[in-house]
C-alpha cells in the first residue's frame, strides 16, 4: 500500500487599504499613524503574528507609554480560510488603537484598485496586503497608497528528490 501526498501553499489575494483617522491629542499623531499601520498589518497578516502590531507599536513609540493595539481573534493563528476582508471590520480594528479618536473613512480594493465592501476569500486564498496608508483627514484613493514589501513565505519544491 503506497500513499500519494499533494501539497499546496495558498493563493495570495492582493488587498490595499487606505484610512483616514482623526487622533486624539495627548498622543504624536506619527505614533499613532504608525500604530494603526502595524496594527492593520498585524491584522491582515496570513500567518499568526500576534506580537508584531504591539511589538511595533512599541517600537514606533518614543514616549514612555507605548500606544496598545487591540487584540484579534485569528492572532495567533494567522488568517482564517474562507473568512472574507471586510470594509468595517477593517474600520473597527483600526479605531480601536489607541489615541484613534475618529475614522473619517476606510478604502479596501483588491487587485482590481475599486473600492469595495468585502473581498471574498474561499479556497486556500488568503489576503496579502500590498498597500497600506493612514493619515490624519479624509483617506487617499489608493493610487496613492504606499507599498508593503511582502512577507515572505518558504514554500514546498515541486518535486521532491529520492
Amino acid at each position: 500500500m503506497t500513499t500519494e501526498l499533494f501539497i499546496r501553499g495558498p493563493v495570495y489575494v492582493p488587498v490595499s487599504v487606505s484610512v483616514g483617522i482623526e487622533t486624539r491629542s495627548d498622543r504624536s499623531i506619527a505614533e499613532i499613524r504608525d500604530a494603526v499601520k502595524a496594527a492593520l498589518l498585524a491584522f491582515l497578516s496570513p500567518i499568526g503574528r500576534a506580537d508584531v502590531a504591539e511589538t511595533a507599536a512599541r517600537t514606533a513609540s518614543s514616549s514612555a507609554r507605548p500606544i496598545t493595539v487591540p487584540p484579534f481573534a485569528h492572532s495567533g493563528s494567522g488568517w482564517p480560510l474562507g473568512y472574507a476582508v471586510r470594509n468595517l471590520e477593517l474600520d473597527t480594528y483600526a479605531g480601536r488603537v489607541e489615541g484613534v479618536a475618529v475614522i473619517n473613512g476606510l478604502v479596501l480594493t483588491g487587485a482590481d484598485g475599486v473600492a469595495v465592501d468585502r473581498i471574498e476569500l474561499t479556497g486556500l486564498e488568503l489576503p496579502q496586503l500590498v498597500g497600506i496608508s493612514v493619515i490624519v483627514g479624509d483617506p487617499l484613493p489608493v493610487a496613492a497608497t504606499a507599498t508593503v514589501q511582502p512577507l515572505a513565505v518558504p514554500l514546498a519544491p515541486e518535486e521532491c528528490l529520492p
